[in-house]
């Protein structure tokens, strides 16, 4: 979940700027967000469809890990705390899993302190997805207003959670251990330290099994928990 909060951006060259990120944030946020085809969705006049989406998703996911320097599993995602403009706090008794909301001169990203580690993980890698998009949000998701605080949309969430995903259990990465390492989703899970919900939704996604063979694939499978409408939505990791 993403809140704009009192955001202030200028444009360059098209895409909103945060003005007091550091030089180096901004060159990892722009590396990545530059990923979304903005140009041909303007020309297009519509936002990514959802396999569009997913491949951007992954690509930014690959471009993400290259900059910090992650080149191995488990992903230290974690390492993204260390940019200058991004806060990290804990709090308990939360109603959702994680939210992100613009300070004025920093991203501050709270997650619940009730949930696993595991899952704690993939909402930081959910937030993120919701970091960098804000800037560009009106092209990905132009119902999503800014005006009035609402839950971000169905698609938002789906795009954050491909994205965690991806950024967690990278694809080649995955297939490298399927077909090299183990086939066991216990020791993969712990090889990437994830839940093994989420290890399933990956094997899921990458074609590895069929929906079905290690149970019913309902949803995201990330198991994030959502205010309101969409709480219904989620499944538990």
């Amino acid at each position: 979940m993403a809140t704009a909060g009192g955001v202030h951006s200028s444009m360059t060259g098209g895409r909103i700027v945060k003005e007091t990120m550091d030089e180096k944030t901004e060159q990892v946020l722009g590396e990545v967000r530059q990923l979304v085809p903005l140009g041909a969705l303007g020309m297009m006049r519509r936002p990514l469809t959802p396999r569009e989406d997913r491949t951007v998703s992954e690509r930014q996911a690959g471009r993400l890990l290259r900059l910090l320097r992650i080149i191995k599993p488990p992903v230290d995602v974690e390492l993204f705390l260390e940019l200058d403009g991004i806060r990290l706090d804990v709090q308990a008794d939360m109603p959702v899993s994680a939210h992100s909301v613009w300070k004025g001169d920093h991203w501050l990203i709270t997650l619940n302190e009730d949930e696993s580690v595991w899952r704690s993980r993939a909402s930081l890698a959910h937030e993120i997805k919701h970091i960098l998009d804000d800037p560009i949000r009106d092209a990905l998701y132009p119902d999503w207003r800014r005006d009035v605080y609402v839950e971000p949309p169905v698609q938002a969430e789906r795009s954050a959670d491909y994205f965690a995903g991806c950024l967690l259990v990278p694809r080649s990465w995955l297939l490298h251990a399927w077909h090299g390492q183990t086939r066991d989703v216990t020791e993969l899970a712990s090889l990437f330290g994830v839940s093994e919900s989420l290890l399933r939704t990956r094997l899921r996604q990458v074609g590895l099994i069929r929906p079905g063979r290690l149970g019913r694939y309902t949803g995201s499978g990330y198991g994030r928990i959502l205010a309101g409408v969409n709480s219904s939505r989620s499944t538990r990791i």
